[in-house]
């Protein structure tokens, strides 16, 4: 047998002796620890009362506390929500603001774009003004001159060259001068469209385009023209202005066909008194267009008649200078004139001499 089995019923014995020890120690002095327990116990129960009470005071106070807190974030929370209203309410209120601002800087733009627009326009306006101005002045220093040549032409229709200039001979001493011809074969290119008829047709023009040619028959140059009126209805009347005989085919010389052309037809009413102008310039003023081929000649003339058109318009704005002179003081500025012309008539050889007209 070992040592170990040997050692192992002693421990059990031991152990069994020392707890019939203890039982007995126990038995012995359980009447005396019986009230120290109940104290004990009395104890233990007071404190766990007190602990419970402590407790529940505590969890009241806490629970107390909660509710002031909850208050409090509530509080909180409403002072939170009125902050953020105001908020809300100042950023409405400056985008309002703003939004109120914009329009009145667009509105002080549009403004600001309208004076602009008056100011330029009363910059054109002055500037309109001024050139008027200009003119007047200039109708004002051509004044003396064009009532020199108002009393020149006065004169001239009043005096016996005049009158026997305006006499037309089919024959001189017998024979058929060169123009004749020239005179009949107008008459005759008349005949199907009156000179009168081409006039009235001006007074309501919006405008006049003219155009031409010339050929050679024999040796012989012609030109020929037309002209294409527009009335107040955009509709255009086109006329046939005569077949002529000239020198060469020219820019100059047919520059000088129209012009002749032209004053013929206001010469020829004026002095048949149909109309109450021999003004050639009329025409000319109601002139808007050229229609012609690229010939080099033709590009020439049209650049001659420009530059024409330009002289009559100039002269034509510049006569009403004269015309605005009061009836009365016209009439007795010619009778004038026309006594101290009447004066100095040489009768025998039919010519006058005018005499200088200071400015």
């Amino acid at each position: 047998m070992s040592l170990t089995s040997l050692f192992i019923p002693y421990l059990h014995l031991t152990c069994l002796l020392l707890l019939l020890t203890k039982n007995t120690y126990l038995m012995k002095n359980r009447k005396r620890m019986i009230p120290e327990m109940l104290s004990l116990r009395r104890q233990r129960h007071a404190l766990t009362i007190s602990k419970a009470v402590y407790w529940e005071k505590k969890a009241e106070r806490l629970k107390e506390d909660k509710e002031s807190l909850e208050e409090i974030v509530r509080d909180k929370d409403r002072v939170i929500q009125g902050k953020e209203r105001e908020v809300v309410e100042a950023r409405k209120e400056r985008e309002r603001k703003v939004d109120d601002w914009r329009r009145e800087v667009k509105k002080r733009k549009t403004e600001a774009e309208e004076v602009k627009k008056r100011n330029n326009g009363l910059h054109e306006r002055i500037a309109g003004y001024q050139h008027q101005i200009h003119t007047l002045k200039s109708r004002l220093t051509r004044a003396p001159e064009q009532l020199a040549t108002v009393t020149r032409r006065i004169a001239c229709m009043f005096n016996a060259k005049t009158d026997h200039d305006r006499k037309f001979y089919l024959k001189e001493h017998g024979t058929i001068p060169d123009n004749t011809p020239n005179v009949l074969l107008d008459l005759v290119a008349m005949d199907k469209v009156p000179a009168n008829k081409i006039i009235e047709s001006l007074k309501n023009a919006k405008g006049v385009t003219i155009s031409g040619d010339g050929t050679m028959h024999k040796d012989e140059t012609y030109e020929m023209k037309h002209a294409a009126v527009i009335d107040e209805s955009n509709s255009k009347l086109q006329f046939f202005l005569g077949l002529k005989m000239a020198t060469n085919h020219t820019s100059e010389e047919q520059l000088d066909g129209w012009i002749k052309t032209v004053e013929d037809l206001f010469h020829l009413l004026f002095e048949s008194g149909l109309c109450t102008k021999d003004d050639a310039q009329i025409f000319w003023n109601l002139v808007t267009g050229f229609h012609s081929d690229h010939a080099a000649d033709q590009k020439k003339l049209f650049h001659l008649l420009k530059e024409w058109k330009k002289k009559s318009d100039h002269d034509l704005n510049t006569k009403p200078g004269v015309t605005q002179i009061e009836t009365d003081q016209k009439r007795w500025i010619v009778q004038e004139e026309h006594k101290r012309v009447a004066s100095t008539v040489d009768d025998s050889m039919g010519t006058a001499r005018l005499p200088h007209v200071h400015k």
